[in-house]
């Protein structure tokens, strides 16, 4: 039957009277919800509570408005009084003659969770680039200005009045120190 498989269904479903107090709760939406303080009515133990209650109202006022609520992810403050994340969707409906407000909640925790890791990691990788260029950039820096010193005294001894041998040595020296720049520039 539906009932069953609202009962029974992964995701949190509760139906609230216009006033927000619970009439019905699945057993998922009862682990998501909030124990209220003995003062409350017996009936009415639990509900979902907002971290904002400001987004509580703005909700509120949407459905007042005759608006539905679909698929908006908020923070919740769970069972345990720990933070979690849901994908809240609300409508309006009537529920054995009156007014009422079908409510279900999808928790989302374990998504925004690896969305903040990915985020996290993002961010280090990009620091982690920014390091290693700033480095590629001064040892760039450290190596060409020794290398051009090299070169210039390499030509300068090739112009030299040497003898074949040696001039010979100059210019591997200067070739083989162009060839270096050269990977120094590709870097």
């Amino acid at each position: 039957t539906l009932f069953n498989i609202i009962h029974d269904s992964p995701v949190a479903i509760g139906i609230t009277d216009e006033t927000g107090r619970p009439v019905y709760w699945n057993p998922q939406f009862r682990k998501m919800g909030h124990r209220l303080g003995e003062h409350e009515e017996r009936d009415n133990i639990f509900q979902v509570i907002f971290s904002d209650p400001a987004l509580f109202r703005k909700f509120q006022a949407r459905l007042k408005r005759g608006e539905q609520i679909r698929e908006e992810e908020v923070e919740l403050v769970s069972a345990a009084g720990q933070r979690a994340w849901a994908e809240v969707s609300i409508q309006s409906m009537t529920f054995e003659g009156r007014e009422s407000l079908l409510m279900w909640v999808y928790d989302i925790t374990a998504r925004k969770s690896q969305e903040e890791e990915q985020r996290e990691a993002r961010v280090s990788a990009e620091e982690a680039n920014k390091a290693k260029s700033a480095f590629l950039a001064a040892m760039s820096h450290e190596i060409r200005t020794p290398l051009n010193g090299i070169i210039a005294m390499a030509d300068m001894l090739e112009r030299a009045d040497l003898s074949g041998e040696h001039r010979g040595m100059a210019v591997i020296m200067k070739e083989s120190s162009g060839i270096l720049i050269n990977v120094i520039n590709d870097i």
